[in-house]
């Protein structure tokens, strides 16, 4: 049983085109596949940087100061509202740039949910008082909106996902994560301190060679 039927078939010369226009087909669709796959990687390479830029900066020194100067404002019983405009606005700006990012494509959403879901609602529940307050005195609602649109977009996931609703523990009891960020921020100044020691002290050499020539005679 023949199940192709190759009879008066060229694959050369004329009568060949079907076999040659067929050919390129699979060439191009080859050359697509592989311009494909170099693109994923190339996104995939691409996320991978920007979590990690995203981890680096979130790490930083400034970053973990701007938090610290929040939690040492909680602990002094300042109202949320008014919080110390210096770290509440960095800290604020950098979940608005996250958000922005998220909202606009330049990051995925369900990655970014994957890692940032607590800390983001966690840090917006406790900074809205203080994004409302700003938004009243400049009578502008689109102050930090990209944020608080994140961590709407994070409670709708949990809501989705079947997760329990992420709650702040953080109001009551900020000195545990005051001791934590200034434990951390010494360890970034330790590594920034130079340590200047004495230089060794270079012998003699005519005292080297007199010791050797003494060690000669003996």
């Amino acid at each position: 049983m023949k199940f192709i039927n190759t009879e008066g078939m060229s694959f050369i010369g004329p009568g060949s085109e079907w076999f040659w226009t067929a050919l390129s087909g699979v060439v191009l669709a080859l050359t697509f596949l592989a311009i494909y796959r170099q693109l994923a990687i190339a996104r995939n390479a691409g996320a991978r940087e920007e979590f990690a830029s995203l981890e680096r900066e979130w790490a930083s020194e400034r970053q973990m100061r701007y938090r610290l100067g929040i939690f040492v404002a909680l602990r002094d019983g300042t109202d949320l509202a008014h919080l110390p405009e210096g770290p509440a606005t960095g800290l604020m700006n950098w979940w608005e740039g996250v958000a922005q990012l998220a909202r606009n494509g330049g990051i995925g959403r369900k990655a970014l949910y994957g890692t940032y879901r607590v800390i983001c609602q966690e840090w917006w529940a406790t900074m809205a008082p203080y994004a409302r307050n700003v938004r009243d005195e400049a009578g502008d609602d689109a102050i930090f909106e990209d944020f608080e649109w994140l961590a709407g977009f994070m409670a709708e996931m949990d809501r989705r996902t079947g997760k329990a609703s992420v709650g702040v523990t953080w109001l009551d009891a900020p000195e545990k994560q005051i001791v934590y960020l200034a434990s951390r921020i010494h360890t970034e100044e330790a590594l920034r301190t130079v340590i200047v020691a004495s230089p060794s002290v270079v012998p003699d050499a005519s005292a080297m060679t007199h010791a050797a020539g003494a060690t000669a005679d003996a």
